[in-house]
């Protein structure tokens, strides 16, 4: 990994490289916190192991909310209480010698008196209905403790009855030192460790965690039900609308970004004139058609311009010899000439003739000065009555450039003129010429200046541009709450705690947002009506921002999916539709500019129909130029006709365009989330759910769990399950059964495969092959019934920071179908008590403690009375004193229920668990921590040993009990295997017989050990490695 990004590491790694970063640079002390919190055991381990390679060099300093971690690993322990204070400090074992009770045994059978006589300190406490009694025997002698095992042995051998078939002797923990001191402190009475005159009046806070299963009263609540994605919809609108009464800042932007971005510019747009209508002005137009210009004195006198003046010494230049006679004969002498007729057929226009085009070329060159007007040269003849012609058509052109520059136009035309009816000669289709019957076809063509740009239209666009602007930016702030719920994992709460339907939850959300775009668009018309007399159709300019409303917010939340954070999904959103305002207006600017006037109109409807697909601005930014009619986009001939509005070149296609991106966003929303039905129903599992374990690489616990879930009816079956992504299979047929009133801990290392089996009994991942049913229905078949029975605690608190206790509570309740009301109000003080969080029902759920926020977490997944709990990683990052009130909650609202719990925690695993499962892809172990304990039984040995003869010494000191060794763990720990009850019980007596002589060691504990030691032992023996050592992935399969 030395070649790895940091962000692409594990939990575990990140925390070595943490300790690898605190280590460089030899420095003496090394302080570090909370090292291994969420830290599977097998990167303990590894963590703990480079802690001890430098404690010879190097003084470490350790916070830990894990007491085991403490006991392992310290030389030296000070435990803290509030504020800050020291309430206890040294060796574990001292600690353990000094503040607690000693060893408890549990046994079947009624001894206190026999016990008393040799620990006279001695208590009982009843537990399991009273099958069995706890005995504190409160002595740290081993003698004593020796002798108490003495009777039992005696007692086990003369019992007729069999009362006696076995006893357990349990050490004193750091568990039970640390909560014995708490108590103490809170009572005021901490000091040196003496004994309680009075030791059955109140027992240790320990106790009462590791030595009491008795289940209490189910938890009175009503079962929940389907419900509507009507019914949900507005449960989540319910949720916003409570939101917005404590955080109304951003629906309150959104609102005044919309109307103040759209109304303020409204100042470009003042004393503009009406739109399509034709104001008068003085304009001249001149004919370019030479003989037809009507300033010509021949046709009414008046001034006379010198280039048609009759008798002026300029004269067109001609080749050859009269072939404009010839081609327009009849349109020359069919001229009006009123009064100033003349005989002469060409009287008005006086000509020149020259040879040929060679004579025509050297004429200008050499005496261009002469010419005021200009010339025509043509490769063609006509015939004598000009009714044929001939040649090749090609054209000379001529004229005098001075300004104006009118001549050039005037002689092109003339030469069109000519080149035309040779063309129609050509093809027998007109007879021209002076003869003809029918005359020449003319082309009579005029010249006006280009008329000046409207003076509204760009007072009209620098509005558009704010106005496109505010319109791409306010629906990004409806993006912030939704991003935000999904990045705090509220949506995915929601999901695994009765919302059933993702059309509930984006219609939850719509309906609120929905509320300001309706304020933002209504506010805006009105004002565009009472101040400007420029916008035209507002009341479908309305619709359209309306519809643009709701796009613009379904748009909106689409990106909100794909972001990091609410402020990157603001960015994006706002980001992107500016960018596509721009575009869209460039496009038009562009086309009117450049392209050609006849294509322009096309061109702008492609560039509308295009751009409108990528981004719902573009369709608001199209009705708002229609609204002002820029780029007269309304005008028909010089009016503007209501009923053409509708029409998709103006407010039709916004309006299409708009409700069509809605429904396609809304229902890619819908199908976005594995708690859709469109995806259930597309990757539904069709393999066979009943395939067996294979029984050549599955212990035979393992085998057994599978037969007997096959034919169970627990609350939750696992039934085969197997999960591959790309090529890694990561969960490989696991079985396991969850009845009612079990309390079922899946264990296992990172990458284990637990959050995917999780997934799946959740029903967010479907399993290539196998089933889950949850109360006797299937997740894959049913996903959205078996949800109803399902609740689920996550590892990381979801929670809604602008919600009280009590508000979440009555959400996630009517989301499962509970009746508003008595029904809710009753399960909810029910569920307030019972976790402890009555006190703080209506505080901010942001301002609870994490250890009641956990708690918070659990009531919400038991609303609704759930037949089957998921917890996952329930007390991580909680101190030692509120993890064991978070349990005892558990404990008790887990009666009557299927709860299963995951964790890297061995400790809370013991403590809670009734039933275990060790997990590695595959199964490996499997079954009650009794039987666990059992088939791996063994007694541990812990020993001060701060040098190397001391550890010598200890080592010399278990070799008298057989089968002891040193354990591979971080402390000086041995390790007394045994094989069957009744051997354990004889080498019980016989290990504290062998203590009790020793002189070499004061400081010593006895302890059976735990589950994290079943654990490893569990994993070694499958060979499973750290942090999934044995993969290889070459760098493409990042990607």
């Amino acid at each position: 990994k030395i070649h790895s990004l940091a962000g692409t590491l594990s939990g575990g790694q990140k925390r070595k490289l943490q300790l690898a970063i605190g280590l460089v640079g030899g420095s003496e002390v090394v302080l570090i916190d909370e090292c291994t919190s969420g830290v599977d055991p097998l990167s303990r381990r590894a963590l703990w192991r480079t802690l001890t390679g430098v404690r010879g060099e190097r003084t470490v300093v350790f916070t830990t909310h894990f007491l085991d971690e403490s006991d392992l690993l310290a030389d030296h322990i000070a435990i803290l209480a509030s504020p800050g204070k020291v309430v206890a400090q040294g060796t574990p074992v001292r600690l353990k010698k000094e503040f607690g009770e000693g060893g408890v045994i549990t046994v079947p059978l009624h001894l206190l008196r026999s016990i008393q006589q040799i620990a006279p300190s001695a208590y009982a406490t009843d537990i399991e209905n009273g099958e069995a009694v706890y005995y504190h025997l409160r002595t740290k002698d081993s003698k004593v403790v020796g002798e108490v095992l003495k009777l039992l042995e005696r007692e086990q051998r003369e019992s007729l009855k069999g009362e006696v078939e076995s006893y357990d002797l349990v050490g004193t923990t750091m568990e039970e030192v640390f909560l014995e001191l708490m108590r103490r402190e809170e009572e005021g009475d901490v000091g040196k460790g003496e004994e309680d005159p009075n030791p059955t009046s109140k027992r240790t806070a320990a106790a009462a965690i590791t030595t009491t299963n008795n289940l209490s009263t189910p938890l009175t609540l009503t079962s929940g039900r389907p419900t509507s994605p009507l019914h949900q919809s507005l449960t989540i609108f319910h949720k916003r609308m409570l939101i917005a009464r404590r955080a109304w800042l951003t629906p309150l932007l959104a609102v005044l970004v919309a109307i103040c971005g759209s109304t303020i510019p409204l100042v470009f747009l003042r004393r503009l004139p009406p739109t399509c209508t034709r104001t008068f002005r003085n304009s001249t137009s001149i004919p370019l058609y030479l003989p037809s210009n009507p300033l010509n004195p021949l046709f009414g006198g008046g001034a006379v311009p010198p280039l048609f003046a009759p008798g002026n010494e300029s004269s067109v230049v001609e080749t050859p010899p009269n072939v404009l006679q010839n081609a327009l004969g009849t349109a020359l002498e069919n001229v009006n000439l009123g009064s100033n007729a003349s005989n002469e057929p060409f009287a008005f226009l006086k000509t020149r003739n020259v040879q040929d085009n060679e004579t025509f070329v050297r004429e200008f060159e050499t005496r261009f000065r002469n010419y005021s007007i200009g010339g025509v040269s043509f490769d063609l003849s006509f015939s004598g009555s000009g009714s044929t012609a001939s040649g090749s058509g090609q054209a000379l052109v001529a004229w005098e450039g001075s300004s104006p520059g009118l001549k050039a136009p005037a002689m092109i035309n003339l030469a069109s003129n000519v080149l035309f009816n040779w063309a129609l000669n050509t093809s027998g289709t007109n007879g021209a010429g002076a003869g003809a019957g029918t005359g020449p076809t003319t082309i009579k063509a005029n010249y006006e200046s280009f008329p000046p740009v409207a003076a509204g239209t760009l007072s009209s666009l620098r509005w558009v541009v704010f106005f496109g602007a505010a319109m791409s930016v306010y629906p990004a702030f409806f993006a912030l709450y939704v991003s935000k719920e999904r990045r705090s994992s509220v949506q995915a709460m929601q999901f695994s705690n009765g919302l059933s339907n993702t059309v509930g939850l984006w219609m939850g959300h719509l309906m609120f947002d929905f509320i300001f775009s309706v304020i933002s668009s209504t506010v805006i018309v009105i004002i565009f009506g009472a101040v400007s007399n420029q916008f035209h159709g507002l009341g479908i300019f309305w619709v359209v921002l309306i519809l643009y409303g709701v796009a613009g917010t379904l748009f909106a939340y689409f990106v909100s999916l794909f972001v990091s954070s609410p402020l990157a999904a603001f960015a994006a959103v706002a980001g992107y539709q500016v960018v596509m305002f721009v575009l869209y207006l460039a496009g038009y600017l562009l086309t009117l500019t450049y392209a050609k006037t006849s294509e322009a109109g096309r061109i702008i409807t492609i560039i509308h129909f295009t751009l409108s697909v990528l981004s719902p601005v573009a369709s608001v930014v199209r009705a708002s130029l229609v609204s002002v009619n820029l780029f007269s986009l309304l005008c028909i001939g010089d009016t503007i006709t209501s009923s053409a509005m509708g029409d998709l070149v103006r407010y039709g296609g916004p309006i299409l365009y708009l409700i069509l991106y809605s429904l396609v966003l809304l229902a890619a929303l819908t199908s976005y989330d594995s708690s859709g039905s469109l995806r259930s129903r597309l990757f539904r599992s069709t393999t066979p759910a009943n395939k067996a374990v294979d029984p050549s690489s599955s212990e035979e616990d393992v085998l057994q769990e599978a037969e007997a879930t096959t034919k169970s009816d627990d609350l939750l079956r696992v039934l085969g399950v197997s999960k591959t992504f790309g090529r890694n299979r990561v969960v490989d047929d696991v079985s396991f059964g969850v009845s009612k009133d079990t309390i079922f801990a899946l264990l296992g290392p990172n990458g284990a495969g637990k959050m995917t089996t999780f997934n799946m009994i959740r029903g967010d991942v479907n399993p290539d092959r196998g089933d889950v049913h949850i109360a006797g229905t299937s997740v894959i078949r049913n996903p959205k019934t078996a949800r109803f029975s399902l609740g689920v605690c996550p590892q990381f608190t979801a929670i809604d920071s602008q919600l009280t206790v009590r508000e979440h509570l009555m959400i996630y309740g009517r989301l499962k179908g509970l009746e508003k009301g008595k029904m809710i109000e009753d399960n909810v003080d029910v569920l307030l008590r019972a976790t402890g969080l009555n006190l703080y029902a209506d505080r901010l759920a942001s301002k609870l403690s994490g250890g009641n926020q956990r708690k918070l977490s659990l009531a919400i997944a038991l609303i609704g009375n759930p037949s089957v709990v998921l917890i996952d990683e329930f007390s991580t990052g909680v101190d030692a004193k509120m993890k064991r009130e978070m349990w005892k909650t558990l404990r008790n609202v887990a009666v009557g229920k299927a709860v299963i719990i995951t964790t890297h925690s061995m400790e809370e695993a013991a403590a809670l668990a009734t039933k275990v499962g060790i997990l590695a892809k595959r199964m490996l172990a499997v079954g009650t921590t009794t039987q666990l304990y059992e088939r791996y039984a063994t007694y541990e040995v812990h020993f001060t040993c701060r040098t190397r003869e001391e550890v010598s010494r200890a080592q010399q000191l278990m070799a008298q009990v057989p089968g002891a060794r040193l354990a591979d763990d971080v402390a000086t720990r041995f390790e007394v295997p045994v094989e069957t009850q009744t051997v354990k019980n004889e080498e019980e007596a016989e290990l504290y017989r062998i203590l009790s002589n020793s002189e070499d060691f004061s400081e010593y504990t006895v302890e059976k050990a735990g589950l994290e030691s079943v654990f490893l032992k569990v994993i070694r023996k499958n060979n499973v490695l750290e942090e999934d050592t044995d993969r290889r992935r070459s760098w493409w399969r990042c990607f």
